[in-house]
């Protein structure tokens, strides 16, 4: 009678708790690990896949490709199960839920990690206003708002946001 073995393959992947925070303009290291139970990594049993909603932003899979501008992710941190991610010059269109899915044939998990961006705080002082005969308008061109601060129709002073 011939017996059978089952070997569980098994996969973990970590990414830190909470939020990971970030300026406006600086790089940005997403951290993502993982282990097999085996301990050995075989890259070509691999694909580690970095993503926003339904778009990727970078993948592994025989080898890199970023689709983010400058996303980079390492082939030598990946064989030491380091599947972390660098995004350079930060924005804060960027601040949102990043997915490390990490594939590792046949079993593959995922972990999700959230990005704050700080937002900077624009202050200006004004001069001395009359109460009367002013308003306020804000204007959003892109990515960028202007609030400005009307006295008889002229600008007062202009907020940048």
């Amino acid at each position: 009678m011939a017996e059978i073995y089952f070997q569980l393959l098994s996969l973990a992947v970590t990414v830190p708790e909470g939020p990971s925070q970030a300026k406006p303009g600086s790089d940005v290291l997403l951290p993502c690990y993982f282990e097999k139970s085996s301990g050995h990594i075989d890259l070509k049993s691999l694909a580690v896949i970095w993503s926003v909603g339904t778009r990727d932003i970078a993948k592994y899979e025989d080898k890199l490709e970023d689709f983010h501008p400058g996303a980079k992710m390492s082939s030598e941190g990946l064989q030491r199960g380091n599947a972390s991610i660098l995004l350079p010059n930060d924005q804060d269109a960027d601040g949102t839920t990043y997915t490390c899915f990490v594939i590792y044939s046949p079993d593959s998990e995922k972990e999700l990690i959230e990005l704050r961006v700080e937002v900077p705080i624009f202050q200006k002082e004004c001069p001395k206003v009359p109460t009367s005969g002013w308003g306020l308008s804000l204007q959003a061109l892109e990515e960028m708002c202007t609030l400005r601060l009307l006295v008889s129709g002229r600008d007062a002073c202009r907020f940048l946001l």
